[in-house]
């Protein structure tokens, strides 16, 4: 008969993302880590493996987070001056107290796991190119309504939108205050203005 668990799974998961985006891969020691999650070393290695195994997990479940937040969003088809200023909201709000001036786990992952781990560096890929999908999708949709402009690229501004809502994670990483954060959201709202 399978042992119960004592401790609930997802919730542990949700302590270890907070853990590695507050001190990143190299910072976290495994004793640490488990302290954080309110597990031992034998019930980690039991449920989730190894540091490696539950680093990308626990990005994996950032991610999916991040891909429903948007997939709501987009479900209830809001016009195109309402979306932007939501998806730049929303990013630039993301994070609990504990972790807001640590910036965007997934950009941290990016920039310390992805050039040394090839699977980091593919799980971070999909999910790039799954946003990607669901705005290119979205934005299609909108140009066959005749709401955005012919000359509009669907897939082209849903890559620029994507790396606009990622660098305000990495603003918030460098400590450069609410205004820098605030001036990227002003011009990428000019920029597709414009061009939509």
């Amino acid at each position: 008969m399978p042992r119960t668990l004592e401790f609930d799974p997802d919730h542990a998961l949700q302590k270890a993302m907070t853990y590695f985006w507050l001190h990143g891969y190299e910072g976290t020691h495994m004793r640490d880590l488990a302290n954080y999650m309110g597990i031992s070393k034998s019930s980690f290695y039991n449920t989730y493996g190894d540091k490696h195994q539950v680093y990308i997990s626990a990005l994996n479940a950032y991610m999916e987070r991040e891909y429903a937040e948007l997939n709501k969003l987009l479900q209830t088809d809001p016009p195109p001056d309402l979306l932007l200023p939501a998806l730049f909201f929303n990013a630039s709000a993301r994070g609990s107290t504990e972790v807001s001036d640590q910036g965007s786990f997934l950009v941290n992952a990016a920039v310390e796991r992805a050039p040394h781990d090839p699977e980091t560096r593919a799980v971070i890929g999909d999910h790039f190119q799954r946003f990607a999908d669901l705005l290119t999708e979205y934005f299609s949709r909108k140009q066959s309504a005749g709401i955005i402009a012919d000359t509009f690229r669907p897939r082209l501004h849903a890559h620029a939108l994507i790396s606009n809502l990622y660098s305000l994670g990495v603003l918030a990483r460098l400590n450069l205050g609410l205004q820098a954060r605030e001036d990227v959201i002003e011009a990428a709202m000019v920029i597709y203005q414009q061009t939509a």
